[in-house]
């Protein structure tokens, strides 16, 4: 800088280099630099945003906490990549990566319905509207213990999840997922009445032992170019269908 004066590129291209080398809170100081040389610039916003939320997971590390219990510096890191992200998703519904990093905020949180509702405003004409989508479904009962789930959530996980096409490939296994969801939660909670069929299946412990098994059995055929990750596919299926005789 003594040589070429301020130029928000020196702060911006050592921001970069902080990243390779492993140095997030050096980044985030060269971004936010860059930043304030150009306010309301997507780039260094972005940056900003995306180091941050960097951050706060590197100080959760790998035993993460509860989300109501996180630790205040993580908060106050994620506090700074939701203020960026949420100020240019209202800003630009173009702007994807910020409805996602929005998103990826509200779940540290442990707040699903929240984290949807930028997923869902998503345009219909971006290529990552399915993405989207999908991303929604999971919200809704992924990551996070079973118990923390309601069965709101998961008949709307299913509700979804059956408006998307089914050329989308992703979509047997996120059905396997909301299955394998539904299924904890009724040995978690039995049932004192009887439940509407979820994805066509009983909402009972044996229908969704039924349903859980032929989606697993659905993936292992079409796994074919790992015959281990087929076999652990099929010893899955063969663990949770439902006790039989034969």
């Amino acid at each position: 800088s003594l040589r070429y004066g301020h130029n928000w590129r020196i702060d911006w291209y050592l921001g970069i280099c902080s990243l390779r080398n492993d140095e997030p809170e050096l980044a985030y100081e060269r971004f936010n630099e860059t930043l304030i040389a150009m306010p309301g610039e997507l780039g260094p916003k972005l940056a900003v945003a995306g180091t941050a939320e960097l951050i706060g997971r590197w100080l959760i590390g790998a035993s993460p906490k509860p989300s109501d219990s996180l630790d205040p510096q993580v908060r106050r890191w994620y506090e700074i990549a939701r203020h960026h992200y949420q100020d240019l998703w209202l800003t630009d519904h173009a702007i994807i990566t910020a409805a996602f990093g929005l998103a990826r905020i509200h779940l540290a949180y442990g707040e699903a319905s929240a984290a949807i509702i930028g997923l869902d405003e998503v345009p219909t004409t971006s290529r990552h509207y399915h993405t989207a989508r999908e991303t929604a479904v999971l919200a809704l009962v992924h990551g996070r213990p079973v118990s923390a789930v309601t069965h709101a959530q998961i008949v709307e996980a299913a509700q979804r999840l059956q408006q998307i096409p089914d050329a989308e490939p992703r979509k047997p296994r996120i059905k396997l997922i909301v299955l394998g969801t539904a299924l904890g939660w009724v040995l978690e909670n039995p049932p004192n009445e009887e439940l509407p069929d979820l994805l066509g299946y009983p909402f009972t412990e044996y229908g969704l032992r039924i349903g859980t098994e032929q989606s697993l059995r659905e993936l292992a055929r079409e796994t074919r170019s790992n015959r281990t990750h087929r076999f652990q596919l099929v010893d899955l299926a063969n663990y949770v269908r439902p006790a039989t005789w034969f």
